[in-house]
């Protein structure tokens, strides 16, 4: 067809409404000309900072990041508004003083970000002064929001460890570990408190290139369309990111190596991040499972034609996380998860976690359902005994444990009896769980 126009009287065609142009983010590649015009880093991490804002869908969700809201501050009543006009409604609350209405900053705002002539050095919002200092101060309470509930763990600590070293020194560094130890949780928490210096993107496991160019581009905010072939959406990509100071983090990074190899064909995905990325000055981070060492092995071992001197010579810091987390990682998270428990409910936690596959996700399923429990009884308060209930239907209960429970009458839950004790014999944890307080 050759207009998205419905003409009157015309048939349906569904075509005619994508002309529609509400709720547009800002393009990643303008907003890093901007950025070029601007001399303070300082103003330019603020303009990354907002752009980064702009990509949030109406302030729902996050381009990769998915383990965080992704509007950590602020009303909920506001989840359903454009991201700008959250800010707007976030500046006013923040300064009261400072504005008679919200009108006219989300335009402002969209300047900021694009218009070369809207210098951050000299630019003066009508009737707020002090429009650029509220945006910093806002932006340093935007990253603290998402320190709070975070338990830091030794894998967490390590994960932040690398990545400031990253952010300040530059070139590429290697996070390994295996899986359910909390890699992604701690590289998104990081990413979440230095929003303007990063970002974060979780690689998909598609096999073609064009995947993994978009992957990218959808959290740069560059054009990533189904149109558009992955040679323009690589362009886009290294035309933002050799502008700007940025630590590209690449999420399950085990995915630039190749899952099929052929020994004439070098691993393209490694090469574009060496010769496009790391020699133009980008930072990256990569963040993956033990399959990244025995992938790099594979290559090296069956391409004659890839030189992995290449990778190793520009990988500055490489760190292991430990392959299981300790009793007292897994009480910080228990903890983190559901504060609100009694010391009895988090060490019944840290057992069933012991004796699960999934470590913190078993705490996490627990707790949900153990929440659920309590709602369905139409409580606010979670008792021990709807913890013991989780953890029955997990499986992780004794036997006798579970014939017990079996041949006491039916009562409702929030009257079961708490007294009777998981069985934790293959933990390792030194408290006996027998002899500990029932209270909820």
């Amino acid at each position: 067809m050759s207009t998205r126009r419905a003409r009157p009287n015309e048939p349906l065609s569904q075509e005619r409404y994508a002309s529609a142009r509400t709720g547009e983010t800002l393009l990643g590649n303008l907003v890093a000309k901007k950025c070029g015009t601007v001399k303070s880093s300082k103003h330019r991490r603020l303009i990354l900072f907002l752009h980064d804002l702009s990509l949030r869908a109406r302030c729902r969700t996050h381009p990769t990041a998915n383990l965080f809201p992704a509007w950590p501050i602020g009303a909920g009543a506001l989840e359903d508004v454009e991201p700008f006009e959250r800010v707007a409604a976030d500046l006013q609350s923040l300064s009261p003083a400072s504005f008679t209405g919200t009108a006219g900053v989300s335009d402002f705002l969209t300047a900021l970000c694009l218009d070369p002539a809207c210098d951050p050095s000299t630019v003066v919002f009508p009737g707020c002064a002090n429009f650029i200092e509220l945006l910093e101060l806002y932006r340093e309470k935007f990253c603290a929001a998402e320190s709070r509930g975070i338990a830091i763990t030794e894998a967490t600590a390590t994960v932040w460890s690398t990545l400031d070293y990253a952010l300040s020194q530059g070139g590429m560094v290697l996070v390994e570990g295996t899986w359910r130890v909390g890699k992604s949780f701690s590289a998104q928490a990081w990413a979440l408190k230095h929003v303007g210096e990063c970002r974060y993107v979780q690689l998909s496991s598609a096999r073609d290139d064009t995947a993994f160019y978009r992957d990218i581009a959808r959290c740069l905010g560059t054009a990533c369309s189904t149109q558009r072939k992955g040679s323009e959406i690589r362009m886009r990509i290294e035309a933002m990111l050799r502008t700007q100071r940025l630590l590209l983090i690449l999420d399950e990074a085990q995915f630039i190596w190749p899952q099929s190899l052929r020994p004439q064909t070098p691993p393209e995905r490694v090469n574009w991040l060496i010769s496009a990325l790391l020699n133009s000055g980008v930072s990256v981070a990569l963040i993956a499972s033990h399959d990244f060492t025995r992938l790099l092995r594979n290559v090296e071992h069956k391409c004659p034609v890839f030189g992995s001197e290449q990778f190793h010579g520009r990988l500055r810091h490489r760190v292991k996380l430990p392959d299981a987390l300790s009793e007292s990682d897994l009480l910080k998270i228990a903890r983190a998860i559901m504060p609100e428990a009694s010391e009895a409910m988090t060490m019944l936690l840290v057992g069933h976690a012991l004796k699960a596959k999934g470590r913190i996700a078993a705490i996490e399923s627990a707790v949900t359902r153990a929440r659920f429990f309590a709602a369905e009884d139409a409580r606010s308060i979670t008792t021990f005994a709807d913890v013991e209930a989780a953890l029955i239907e997990a499986g992780t209960a004794s036997r006798d444990h579970r014939e017990r429970v079996a041949a006491q009458p039916p009562t409702p839950r929030g009257a079961r009896s708490p007294s009777l004790a998981v069985d934790v014999s293959r933990g390792r944890l030194s408290r006996s769980f027998s002899s500990m307080p029932t209270a909820g």
